[in-house]
């Protein structure tokens, strides 16, 4: 109630209350005779009492009670602002906070992400001594043998796979560190449970949980950005006394996340070290192998080496000619073919030669071509670009034995993350590119091209 509407109410119920004793008071004065002198003065001081007591009430309630009053207007205020109005983003968001007291507090720690590096780095003493005082914990983060990480990179401004490769190999070697010191406590016969699972997916917010027993949970909600974060990414807190929906809504969600994924071992990846990256040996064939040909139009026009193995190529030079048309007109383009003979395979090679000679006859060609037969069956086929270098792409296509219009499996190595297998099967080109006899180069008559207009 306004402070103009309780001033009405005050000022008409005083005026009320003067408006009796007036009445009150000539009443008496009416029915007072000269035998009723003292009943009159009783009357009348009785009055009088009652005016001054009135006189004094106004004054304490326009004095005394005005601060509450204002105090009342100014609640009323607030609620009526709180009604309209929703909170800031400013008071909602936060940074992340220092979590280590929390985990201290807690009676059990989820923590979910894409790798967690920082925050398992950060954390390994204060998780270690909530795994010796019996605490469960939980880590759930990506799947390296799925396109998890591929996801987290597409979605990421520094497109750099190998960043998210090393953090997990970083995320890996400490959680296999804190299960190892686990394990010393088990013996001890005190030791909370380690649990890790991985995600093929990677996820669009990290989680971090601490359960308590004596009390109500708390949750860290972090909201991974996509491509540029704008700086720290935002983070809001969830207490479930508070937020209690909200709280289980983002509990449900670990929980869903958690049933999905798969249990993590410390024998679960064969480590080996190759040019000091990790090598996992399990994969999914779904998520290796595909099935369509990706487009190599990038890769071709990008490329100063090209490197194709196959039994005519004649599909490949037919898709991709303007492609190679592009690449070849650059003067440091390389490219080397190797097809099978047509004594061992019913080949398409005179529709390979054609296109070739395209390539080559054409006047704003510079690269140069070579062309080698290969007399032994060829079990795959290669497209291989500038595959020396760190951004060297190889698909290999697998021949099948009987075709009976099946789909060839197919996969993809690039040398920044396969550089074993990368090196692998660039050895099988070369042993059969000096196996094979030289049909056709422009290699001469590139020379004889630049020696001219040396000349001139």
């Amino acid at each position: 109630m306004e402070r103009k509407t309780k001033s009405r109410f005050l000022i008409g119920g005083l005026f009320i209350a003067t408006f009796a004793i007036g009445i009150y008071t000539y009443w008496v004065f009416l029915r007072a005779d000269g035998n009723e002198g003292d009943w009159q003065s009783f009357f009348l001081n009785l009055s009088t009492e009652l005016i001054g007591a009135l006189v004094v009430f106004i004054f304490v309630n326009f004095f005394f009670f005005v601060d509450d009053w204002d105090l009342s207007e100014r609640v009323q205020h607030l609620l009526n602002r709180l009604e309209r109005e929703r909170p800031k983003a400013e008071k909602f968001f936060q940074k992340m906070p220092e979590i280590s007291p929390q985990i201290h507090e807690a009676d059990g720690i989820d923590l979910c992400g894409v790798s967690l590096t920082s925050t398992i780095s950060k954390q390994f003493t204060q998780l270690y001594d909530g795994l010796a005082q019996g605490k469960p914990v939980r880590i759930l983060i990506v799947d390296p043998r799925t396109t998890a990480v591929e996801m987290a990179n597409a979605r990421s401004e520094s497109q750099d796979m190998a960043y998210y490769k090393k953090r997990l190999d970083a995320s890996f070697g400490d959680i296999a560190y804190l299960w190892q010191k686990r394990e010393a406590l088990v013996e001890e016969g005190r030791a909370g449970e380690l649990q890790v699972r991985l995600m093929p997916y990677a996820p669009s917010f990290g989680l971090f949980v601490f359960h308590t027993a004596h009390s109500k949970g708390k949750m860290h909600v972090e909201v991974y950005p996509h491509h540029r974060g704008y700086g720290a990414p935002p983070v809001f807190y969830l207490d479930e006394s508070d937020d209690q929906h909200w709280y289980k809504y983002f509990l449900n969600q670990f929980e869903d996340m958690w049933s999905y994924a798969v249990e993590w071992t410390p024998d679960l990846f064969q480590v080996g070290h190759t040019d000091g990256r990790t090598v996992y040996s399990e994969a999914r064939a779904q998520d290796f192998f595909f099935e369509n040909n990706p487009d190599q139009s990038v890769y071709f026009r990008a490329a100063s080496e090209i490197c194709l193995l196959g039994i005519d190529l004649a599909k490949t030079l037919a898709f991709n000619m303007h492609s190679l048309q592009k690449s070849f007109e650059k003067s440091n383009t390389k490219i080397r073919l190797i097809i099978s003979s047509k004594d061992v395979y019913d080949s398409n090679q005179e529709r390979s030669m054609e296109l070739l000679q395209t390539l080559i006859s054409n006047p704003n060609s510079n690269g140069i071509i070579e062309v080698r037969e290969f007399l032994g069956k060829i079990p795959f086929s290669i497209i291989a670009t500038d595959p020396k270098l760190m951004n060297g792409h190889i698909q290999v296509m697998l021949y099948l034995p009987i075709w009976r219009n099946k789909s060839n499996a197919k996969f993809e190595l690039f040398h920044d993350r396969d550089s074993y297998w990368m090196n692998f099967f660039l050895d099988q080109f070369e042993e059969m590119w000096q196996a094979s006899a030289l049909i056709l180069s422009n290699a001469k008559q590139e020379q004889n091209t630049k020696e001219k207009n040396q000349i001139r």
